[in-house]
């Protein structure tokens, strides 16, 4: 059986979540604000995904609205990575290399990025 290879995208999520996760793990151990977004501290416009730190110790703390109105990708992206696995432990890898499919992936993923840059924006 031929191994699944994930896809580029997939190692720039995993990357981006490791960033969120040691921001928050710091903020949380140590007290220290860390501003994580690049595009923010250069510019000052937030980038589309601005919010994931806060979001994140949010649902720490148990506030789970205050981590939903800090980041909605998150919490979307979280579940439709959650129904994702599942399809894909259910199914197999069967339907992973369709290119019907992956082009859906790629726009809704891409839709649900710029949604929660205007969220975002709306929210400053």
């Amino acid at each position: 059986m031929t191994a699944v290879r994930p896809p580029a995208w997939a190692w720039v999520v995993v990357a981006w979540a490791l960033l969120v996760a040691g921001a928050a793990l710091i903020e949380l151990r140590w007290g220290l604000e860390l501003e994580t977004c690049l595009l923010r501290r250069a510019t000052g416009v937030p980038c589309p995904t601005c919010g994931s730190t806060r979001s994140v110790l949010a649902a720490l703390r148990g506030d789970f609205l205050g981590s939903l109105r800090a980041s909605p990708l998150l919490w979307v992206a979280g579940l439709g990575l959650a129904g994702f696995t599942a399809q894909r432990l259910v199914r197999g890898a069967r339907d992973a290399g369709r290119p019907g499919l992956r082009t859906w992936q790629l726009l809704l993923g891409l839709a649900l990025l710029l949604a929660n840059w205007a969220w975002v924006l709306a929210q400053r």
